[in-house]
């Protein structure tokens, strides 16, 4: 026999009333478990615009919902955006403020983005993946690359970096992203080097929920000096801070309202590869990949100037997004009357309180059913919101107790 509980608070016994006036009087408006569930919208992506790209994947990360794709599961060099999954990586196996000393195998060539290290340099790993994911070098992706890859060696013989390399790939496993597989850790073309647009974006939501990351991405430059006796400031053209080499990041050459992030990444096999982390107007997270849009080399293997169609890409897709969907904040009182304060007679809240997305061509106003459920052991009252458009369903949020 269950023993009886002496320490029940006020709020408990609150719950259990609420729980005994939901199954005892039908509540208006209000559908229990039995009630006939209404049919899903459907909200299918959009195909993309007329881009160069190869492949496109555009997703609500706050919200879970697909918003645009084209080829969105081939396999691509994903070039330098590898460079996320190194610093999740190295976020996951080294302290920020830990130092680490430049090796001369580390060193970039002249054909290759980079942070201009110079062998003996001494940094942080905080200052390296700065110096990795903002204008992309591939020095300091292999310096972390070597020296996270030896402390996962633990004291055993082994090459550092393909030791690094391994977890790369272990943690893209525990993803199950079945289209991305990875050969170095900063971005050269490969054939066990790809990944796919879908797959990039899952990635990209995952590191912005990593602040260390989503801090970094964020700067429109770099400027940092080493913390070893050599201190060397590493600039970029004429003395200037090293740029992001995402241009349309706000505060970058060609800046995009609400673009906060993430990474470009540009090899000559994968193409022009862009991944755009950017708020909609409703405030959720965007995630936005193209891959393989149109760029030229010339013969000296350097980038043409003005070949570059990845941000004219973008631009176009993230419009097209834009005028497709609509963002309804479920806080708002114009949007849903009666909503907060049906949650706050019933004591629950939203799990989840990112905007509702809604395709544009459906327009009807947006309405809310709540279905309140006590589960089997009668304590505790679980449910949910179904917010609707008409008859169809366009999204529905778990509730809990506040």
């Amino acid at each position: 026999m269950r023993r009886p509980n002496s320490h029940r608070t006020e709020t408990d016994l609150t719950r259990r009333a609420l729980m005994r006036l939901l199954f005892a009087v039908p509540v208006a408006g209000l559908p229990l478990a039995a009630s006939a569930r209404p049919a899903r919208a459907e909200i299918a992506p959009l195909p993309a615009p007329d881009v160069t790209a190869a492949s496109v994947f555009v997703q609500d990360a706050s919200a879970g919902v697909p918003l645009m794709e084209m080829n969105a599961d081939e396999r691509r060099p994903p070039s330098s955006i590898t460079k996320i999954v190194t610093a999740q990586v190295v976020t996951d196996n080294a302290e920020l403020d830990e130092v680490v000393v430049v090796d001369a195998a580390d060193l970039a060539t002249v054909e290759e983005s980079q942070m201009g290290l110079f062998a003996g340099d001494t940094l942080t790993v905080q200052q390296l993946l700065e110096g990795a994911l903002i204008p992309s070098g591939n020095d300091a992706a292999r310096t972390l690359a070597r020296f996270v890859g030896d402390k996962l060696l633990g004291g055993q013989a082994g090459d550092p970096i393909p030791r690094f390399v391994d977890e790369m790939n272990a943690y893209v496993a525990s993803l199950e992203l079945e289209n991305t597989s990875f050969a170095n850790a900063e971005g050269l073309d490969d054939p066990n080097q790809y990944s796919s647009a879908r797959d990039l974006a899952i990635l990209g939501a995952r590191v912005m929920r990593n602040k260390a990351i989503s801090s970094i991405v964020s700067q429109p430059t770099l400027d940092v000096t080493s913390v070893g006796v050599e201190v060397r400031t590493y600039l970029g053209f004429e003395g200037a801070p090293l740029p992001n080499s995402n241009r349309l990041l706000e505060g970058g050459p060609e800046a995009m309202a609400d673009v906060h992030g993430l990474k470009t990444g540009t090899t000559p096999d994968g193409g022009a590869n862009l991944i755009v982390a950017k708020w909609s107007p409703g405030g959720n997270r965007i995630i936005a990949v193209v891959m393989g849009s149109a760029i030229e080399y010339g013969a000296d293997g350097l980038i043409v100037p003005d070949s570059d169609r990845r941000y004219d890409d973008m631009r176009a897709i993230l419009a097209e997004v834009e005028a497709s969907f609509a963002w309804v904040d479920p806080n708002d009182d114009d949007a849903l009357p009666g909503l907060s304060d049906e949650l706050a007679a019933w004591q629950v809240e939203l799990r989840n309180s990112s905007a509702i997305v809604m395709p544009t061509a459906i327009n009807q106003p947006v309405r809310y059913q709540l279905e309140l459920v006590a589960p089997a052991d009668g304590e505790t009252l679980a449910g949910r919101v179904l917010f609707l458009a008409g008859s169809e369903l366009l999204a529905e949020r778990p509730l809990t107790f506040r």
